[in-house]
C-alpha cells in the first residue's frame, strides 16, 4: 500500500515539476537575449525571467501557457524590462477584416505578465500606420487570455490623433459597437479571459478595449491620458459581467464606456486634480449594469446612462465631481 501510494504521489507533482525556468537578458547567466527566443524554447507552464534592459522586438505566444515576468522586481521603485518596437510590423494579423499589429500578441495562448513596461513611443509614424490598429498586448482567438499585474503600458498610438477610428468591428455579443482607437493599450477580440491589476495605462489612443471578452476583471489600476482629440476612451467594455473595481481615470474623453450588461463598476475615481478633466466618467450603453460608490470629482459629466435598469449608487455625503 505505500508503495502504490509514493506510486500515485509522483503522478500527481510531476506535470508541475517539468515546469522550467528559462531567462533573458545581456549577461552571462542569461539563456537567451531575446524574448521571443525564449517564448518560442518555453513549453507550457514554463517561465521565463527578463533582466532589466530595453528588448526591441515585437513578441508573438501562440499554443502555450506561460508567464514573462521582471527578474528580481517588485518592489515599486525598480526600473522595468522594456518591450520596445524594433521597427517592422512583424505579427500582424487580421480579425474580422481588420489588420492588427502588436507589441505583444497573445493568440490561442495563456500569458501572465509581471512587472513589464511595454511602449511604443520609438515606432516610426510609417510602421504605426502600417496596420489599422497598432495595439500594446492583443489578445485573440477564443482560448486566449491574459493576466497582467504591476506593469505599464504607455504611448501606444498612430502618431496622429487626429487620424478617424477605424470602421465598426463586428461582434457576436454586443451591437453596433462602437470602434476602437487606431492605438489601444490591451485590445481584446472574442478571447476567453482578461485581468488586468495594478498596472497603469498612460498616453494611449485608447486605454483598454475588451470585445466580447468571457471573463474580464480590470481593477486598482489607472488610465490617464487618451486625450480630448481622438475622443479616447479608457476602458471600453463591449460584454457582460465584467468587472471594473477601484480604478483611478484622468484626461481621457471618456473613462469608461459601458457596452454590454450586466457589468460590475464599483469605487473607481478619478487620478489627480493636477490631471486635465475627463469629458465623461461613466457611459452606460447597456442594460443591468451596477455602479456602486464611483466618485469622479474631475470630470465634465459624471455619468450618461442611455440603457434600461441600470443602477447608479453614489455614496451619501460623497458629491460625484468637484
Amino acid at each position: 500500500m505505500q508503495w502504490i501510494y509514493g506510486f500515485f504521489l509522483v503522478l500527481v507533482i510531476a506535470p508541475a515539476s517539468l515546469a522550467a525556468t528559462i531567462r533573458v537578458g545581456v549577461g552571462p547567466s542569461a539563456d537567451f537575449t531575446s524574448i521571443q527566443a525564449a517564448v518560442d524554447a518555453a513549453s507550457d507552464g514554463d517561465v521565463i525571467n527578463v533582466d532589466v534592459a530595453d528588448y526591441k522586438e515585437q513578441i508573438t505566444v501562440r499554443g502555450k501557457n506561460i508567464t514573462i515576468k521582471a527578474t528580481g522586481v517588485g518592489d515599486g521603485t525598480s526600473p522595468l524590462p522594456s518591450i520596445l518596437p524594433n521597427n517592422i510590423v512583424a505579427n500582424a494579423q487580421t480579425v474580422d477584416g481588420r489588420e492588427i499589429s502588436a507589441l505583444l500578441l497573445v493568440e490561442d495562448a495563456w500569458v501572465e505578465i509581471r512587472n513589464m513596461r511595454i511602449s511604443g513611443f520609438s515606432l516610426s509614424l510609417a510602421k504605426r500606420r502600417a496596420t489599422d490598429i497598432f495595439a500594446g498586448i492583443a489578445v485573440i482567438g477564443e482560448n486566449s487570455g491574459i493576466d497582467v499585474q504591476d506593469s505599464i503600458i504607455r504611448t501606444i498610438n498612430k502618431g496622429n490623433n487626429s487620424l478617424p477610428r477605424v470602421e465598426v468591428f463586428p461582434t457576436n455579443c454586443v451591437d453596433d459597437i462602437r470602434d476602437p482607437n487606431r492605438g489601444v493599450g490591451i485590445l481584446a477580440i472574442d478571447s476567453l479571459s482578461v485581468s488586468v491589476t495594478n498596472t497603469t495605462l498612460t498616453s494611449n489612443l485608447d486605454g483598454v478595449a475588451a470585445i466580447c471578452v468571457r471573463d474580464l476583471s480590470f481593477q486598482s489600476s489607472t488610465v490617464v491620458g487618451t486625450g480630448m482629440v481622438n475622443q479616447g476612451v479608457g476602458v471600453t467594455v463591449a460584454g457582460d459581467a465584467a468587472r471594473i473595481v477601484k480604478n483611478k481615470f484622468g484626461a481621457n474623453w471618456i473613462d469608461m464606456l459601458i457596452k454590454g450588461n450586466e457589468n460590475r463598476v464599483l469605487q473607481n475615481g478619478s487620478y489627480a486634480p493636477d490631471v486635465a478633466l475627463s469629458n465623461i466618467g461613466i457611459a452606460l450603453e447597456g442594460d443591468r449594469n451596477i455602479l456602486y460608490g464611483n466618485v469622479f470629482w474631475h470630470t465634465q459629466t459624471d455619468v450618461v446612462d442611455s440603457g434600461t435598469e441600470n443602477t447608479v449608487y453614489v455614496p451619501k455625503g460623497r458629491r460625484t465631481r468637484r
